[in-house]
């Protein structure tokens, strides 16, 4: 067996890998819970009372869905994934690919396991 064939299998053995763990990191944050002070009138259309409005009025900032969805697009980018997810939760903003800043609800993500804190466990 050559090591151009070796090689290949082994890229195609952690690109498969890079997929499972994706496929479960979207599943886990399609289960993550909603914004309670929102009422959905669709996916992506929502009603939310003004007293709950805040400071912020941008619809990205209560809208814990559409987080969870840019949070996943960052998985898509290349480099560490881990680490980009966990600066983004600790600065609780970050910047899409098309730079425009998104500032994350505090309520989005306070319920993040312990583990995400920087200790790994299986």
């Amino acid at each position: 067996m050559s090591i151009a064939t070796v090689l290949r299998a082994e890229a195609l053995r952690h690109e498969a890998e890079v997929a499972r763990i994706r496929h479960l990191l979207t599943w886990q944050m399609e289960r993550l819970p909603d914004n309670p002070r929102i009422s959905r009138l669709g996916y992506d259309c929502f009603t939310i009372s003004s007293k709950d409005l805040g400071t912020v009025w941008s619809p990205e900032y209560h809208d814990f869905k559409y987080q969870y969805h840019i949070l996943l697009d960052l998985c898509d980018q290349t480099g560490d994934i881990r680490r980009k997810l966990l600066t983004a939760l600790r600065a609780k903003q970050f910047r899409k690919t098309d730079k425009a800043l998104v500032r994350l609800h505090p309520d989005g993500h306070q319920e993040c396991p312990p583990h995400s804190r920087g200790r790994r466990t299986r």
